[in-house]
């Protein structure tokens, strides 16, 4: 298969989107779309050589898997080892414990069906998610398993003709699902392989074609500048809110198609095949690979860098380590899938065992939930700060449905998101109640007030099925807690009656949904409590418990730690005061009330001197 230079030319352009969009989306708010370009590339290059060696009856699965192989463990291995080992010195157990996850499922390929569980890539927390973008890998990978058998056997069995109609019935059935998942707000569309299927396969189709016609000069000109044009336009004009991928897809995509078709002789194809092009578009895989992981190393350091610094940063860390990578990690591989011989197979044999060890130490990490134990070994005092902030729900309640069976055991019913679930246990106290006297529904980002149509983003227990167990249920109380975040989950519920744009509609879009929530618990308790309005702190990396952490560093972070949400809260409280006046069995617990002192001049505590108050920026720990 002959080389393309501009291929690789166009395979820069989409890293470099990718890049500025993960820094800064302002700047390039369709940067998204260099993923799809690469789709595109891949589905076209895979197929090419795949018909080519199925025609000329040379096709062999081995020999494919080899190169796949030798193409994306090398490089993949390393990062996922640099991120581990930096997760490892500088992070928490909570934020270890989850990126042991991530780089368990990103060793076999699965980031994508894990992110799919519970992740808005298009939320601005995603970028501290150093393995985020191997997603894309995923996609590819998962296609690359079914599609070399089933190319081989449309080809052999029908012939390439009738294939390629195969192929374009299978690549509208995917678009038309995509487009489904579109419409349906579903956020774990657009990491699932077969909503994304047909992107590599408009590549494959592009196959086919390239394979029984070329373009003329002048339509080598026109489709060239075509392609340019519609990359352009989503690159600049498409955003987060575009619905995505479904049919807006097929703008890059066909983008890409169109200058790929185009081939180098044309202007857009000269360009592309400059050597700066080609030069960037040769470590383009390492280079994406290392790009999210620096930038999250940043913004863990730095949160409040400015973004140009921030691609500074990137571009002088990320441009050598990519290079290093690519000349003395990913072509020495190449080069031995190339080879035939026994000991070539050999080497290219340590990397599936390779990814196998990664992979399990990632899992060691997630079922050791963060590995705490590290920190007791190289740094006592990290462990102490651990225990003193660990949150107090998590080591003696559950999540879900937890409702017994018998009737007379329940005297207390929590129901709420994370933020409900920190006042468990204090209540629970305060109450002088039994923890076999409680009933807990709830679950972190979940809205559980009722008449929600909420658009569940985690799939872990759904938050949906949680609501309708919840009124459902008869079982009476004498107490019902309730809770949640009083200013998120603006963009998740559909039915909304007021515009989300609207600052006064973070609080007013409650009001149809308590009215009805209380209705239904005043059925079930003699009364009712609702937390009000939740304070936050600015967190610090200083306050993290790391094998770097230092006794001095965290006290004077502790000291300095402040409430920086108070007028927010209070306006919250306010609101909710004013719209549970009328329920004469409703009570509303303000944190405010109790975390803050003074009517003019009010002052939060958020610490004691000695320790912090909270976990992290909004959830209290269990000191």
């Amino acid at each position: 298969m002959k080389y393309r230079a501009d291929i690789d030319g166009l395979r820069a352009v989409a890293v470099t989107a990718v890049i500025l969009f993960h820094v800064n989306p302002i700047w390039l708010p369709g940067g998204f779309v260099g993923v799809d370009v690469f789709f595109v590339i891949s589905g076209y290059l895979i197929t090419q050589l795949l018909l080519q060696h199925t025609i000329e009856r040379r096709f062999s699965l081995f020999n494919f898997y080899k190169r796949r192989i030798a193409r994306i463990l090398p490089s993949l291995i390393a990062v996922l080892i640099l991120v581990l080992a930096f997760g490892a010195v500088f992070y928490d157990p909570a934020m270890f414990d989850r990126l042991g996850k991530e780089i368990f499922f990103a060793a076999w390929g699965l980031s994508n069906i894990l992110f799919a569980q519970g992740v808005n890539y298009f939320a601005g927390g995603v970028s501290t998610t150093p393995l985020l973008h191997t997603w894309s890998l995923g996609v590819e990978e998962q296609f690359y398993l079914v599609w070399p058998i089933l190319l081989f056997c449309l080809v052999r069995g029908l012939g390439v003709g009738k294939a390629k109609l195969v192929v374009f019935f299978l690549a509208v059935t995917s678009l038309i699902l995509s487009e489904f998942s579109v419409l349906e707000g579903s956020y774990s569309g657009y990491f699932l392989p077969h909503l994304r299927a047909f992107e590599l396969m408009i590549g494959s189709l592009l196959a086919f074609a390239s394979s029984s016609a070329k373009p003329r000069l002048l339509n080598g000109n026109i489709v060239g500048a075509s392609g340019s044009i519609l990359i352009l336009v989503s690159l600049v004009l498409f955003n987060q809110d575009t619905p995505f991928p479904g049919v807006y897809a097929l703008v890059p995509c066909l983008g890409a198609a169109f200058l790929i078709y185009a081939g180098v002789e044309n202007p857009v194809g000269r360009v592309l095949s400059r050597r700066e092009f080609v030069a960037v578009g040769l470590i383009s895989y390492p280079l994406y690979l290392l790009h999210q992981p620096i930038i999250s190393a940043i913004k863990f350091f730095y949160p409040s860098l400015g973004a140009v610094w921030v691609l500074a940063s990137v571009l002088m860390l990320a441009l050598p380590s990519a290079y290093l990578l690519y000349r003395y990690v990913e072509s020495p591989f190449r080069g031995l899938a190339r080879n035939k011989d026994r000991g070539a197979v050999f080497r290219l044999s340590l990397l599936p065992i390779a990814t196998c060890f990664v992979a399990v130490a990632g899992l060691y990490v997630a079922l050791s939930q963060g590995m705490p134990d590290r920190l007791r070994l190289f740094n006592s005092f990290a462990y102490e700060v651990v225990l003193h902030q660990e949150p107090s729900f998590e080591k003696r309640y559950k999540q879900g449905f937890d409702v017994s069976t018998t009737e007379k055991n329940a005297r207390v019913l929590f129901v709420g998101d994370s933020l409900l679930q920190q006042y468990v246990e204090p209540i629970r106290q305060a109450l002088n109640v039994s923890h076999d006297n409680i009933d807990i529904v709830s679950r972190g980002g979940c809205v559980l007030a009722k008449g929600v149509d909420f658009n569940d983003t985690i799939a872990d227990i759904s938050c949906n099925q949680l609501r309708d167990r919840l009124y459902q249920s008869e079982k009476t109380y004498d107490l019902i807690v309730f809770s949640q975040s009083w200013l998120s989950y603006d963009k998740l519920i559909r039915n909304v009656a007021c515009n989300v744009e609207d600052s006064e509609c973070r609080q007013e879009k409650w009001l149809p949904f308590l009215e009805e929530t209380i209705s239904a618990f005043s059925k079930r308790a003699q009364k009712i409590v609702v937390v009000g309005g939740h304070l936050s702190v600015r967190w610090t990396t200083e306050l993290s418990p790391s094998i770097f952490m230092t006794q001095k560093s965290y006290r004077e972070a502790v000291r300095s730690l402040n409430v920086n949400n108070l007028g927010a809260a209070i306006r919250t409280d306010d609101y909710l005061r004013s719209a549970l006046s009328r329920y004469p069995n409703v009570s509303l617990l303000s944190p405010t009330d109790i975390w803050c002192q003074g009517l003019i001049d009010t002052v939060c505590v958020a610490n004691d001197g000695m320790w912090s108050y909270y976990a992290n920026s909004i959830h209290l720990g269990d000191h």
